[in-house]
């Protein structure tokens, strides 16, 4: 019901969950009392560079590589998926509600924050623009176009590629064989 018609009789315990929302003991009254946060407002994607591969890519994007969105209102907190988040072996297609869409078709989400998605983009066959899309709680972002190619190479210099105490640059091919070579710089 409304707040101003709840009585409160010996609150105790306070917690925040990662939407926002309060919830505190109405011990008196044997209740579990919520507070709703306050609405961010809709989702905005930026219109300059809103989405870029990630791992030092070229411009554009491909099926089955990370990207980043960029804007605001996107999420309350900043969090990346957890074993939980998996429906089986399937990642997860929203963290905290906040979903991503490439061309009307559902993205993996790995990262959220305010100003930051970073998903995978879903297998499709479409090339040149498509449509990228945030969805949150709140509501539904402004729509942007990416470019989208066949394949778009990007670079992985992640810890895991450091070997005897040299970086590794790993590219994945078409085939999926993995080919490396040595980062001098």
């Amino acid at each position: 019901g409304p707040a101003s018609a709840a009585t409160v009789n010996l609150p105790t315990g306070i917690t925040i969950d990662n939407l926002g929302n309060i919830y505190f003991a109405d011990s008196g009254n044997n209740r579990i009392r919520k507070i709703n946060a306050p609405p961010i407002g809709l989702p905005s994607i930026r219109t300059t560079n809103p989405v870029i591969p990630s791992f030092l890519g070229n411009a554009g994007i491909s099926s089955n590589m990370y990207a980043e969105v960029y804007g605001s209102n996107f999420a309350r907190n900043s969090r990346i998926w957890d074993g939980i988040d998996f429906n089986g072996p399937n990642a997860p297609t929203s963290l905290d509600g906040v979903s991503v869409t490439v061309n009307n078709k559902p993205a993996f989400i790995y990262y959220v924050s305010p100003g930051q998605i970073n998903f995978n983009v879903p297998e499709d066959t479409v090339t040149g623009s498509v449509a990228v899309q945030v969805r949150t709680p709140e509501g539904v972002s402004n729509t942007v176009t990416v470019a989208r190619a066949r394949l778009s190479p990007t670079m992985l210099t992640t810890p895991d590629f450091q070997i005897g105490g040299k970086q590794y640059v790993v590219a994945q091919l078409p085939d999926f064989v993995t080919r490396s070579e040595e980062h001098t710089s």
